[in-house]
């Protein structure tokens, strides 16, 4: 049973009108440009959900519901990038269930993370350079062969992006993204769940950001939206 004091970070597969949200921006390094799901780490006294609305509002301006996945899966690293799946039970406190855990080692505790959908167009904050927007093609691209930024938007790639980035720079996958295709593979229809039965459990969390400002869409570079 996963409980909300044993997760460290959540975050969200946030499909947008069947296209996946994944923020991007520089490494630490400055030589590569990291993918990383939209997310972040847990307050104290946040829930999973909570976390989850509160980061997507600060990170991407939009507010999300979370969907119930058709299973949730436990993720463990065998090396090189590589994972393997399993069927969890995640047990009746979080409601609804991730989409993925992943344990944290070191810890003890879990990285979570959902499956959620928004009617909204995600803009890039100050926190954030830049979002991809992935179809499954994309994807695979980005998961498949190494690929520069400048190589993804020549092949119609998506982005919305606050500043610009050096298009010469290699995109790096992080786990969750590394991770989708395996899930596309046990689930082909994900992309098409944001248009089934979802929860309002993101936008009931957002109670409390209700004065927050959405970031300028104005501001960002629109190489292709949603």
């Amino acid at each position: 049973m996963v409980r909300d004091d044993d997760i460290a970070t959540a975050g969200v597969y946030l499909l947008c009108r069947g296209l996946f949200a994944f923020a991007v921006g520089p490494s630490p390094a400055g030589d590569r440009l990291a993918v990383i799901r939209l997310g972040g780490h847990r307050e104290a006294g946040e829930t999973a959900a909570q976390c989850v609305a509160r980061e997507l509002w600060e990170e991407a301006g939009v507010r999300i519901s979370l969907l119930d996945p058709p299973a949730t899966y436990r993720a463990t690293p065998t090396g090189w990038g590589a994972y393997h799946l399993e069927r969890l039970d995640p047990g009746a406190s979080l409601a609804p269930a991730p989409l993925l855990v992943t344990p944290r080692e070191r810890s003890g505790q879990h990285s979570i993370t959902y499956l959620a959908v928004s009617e909204e167009t995600p803009v890039p904050s100050s926190e954030v350079a830049g979002i991809l927007l992935l179809d499954v093609s994309a994807v695979r691209l980005l998961t498949g062969t190494p690929i520069t930024l400048g190589d993804f938007l020549a092949t119609g790639g998506r982005a919305v992006l606050r500043a610009p980035l050096d298009p010469s720079l290699p995109l790096s996958p992080f786990a969750q993204l590394q991770i989708l295709p395996q899930l596309l593979a046990l689930r082909p229809d994900l992309p098409d769940l944001g248009r089934i039965a979802r929860t309002d459990l993101g936008r009931a969390a957002l109670t409390d950001l209700s004065r927050a400002t959405r970031p300028d869409l104005s501001r960002a570079t629109r190489t292709d939206l949603c």
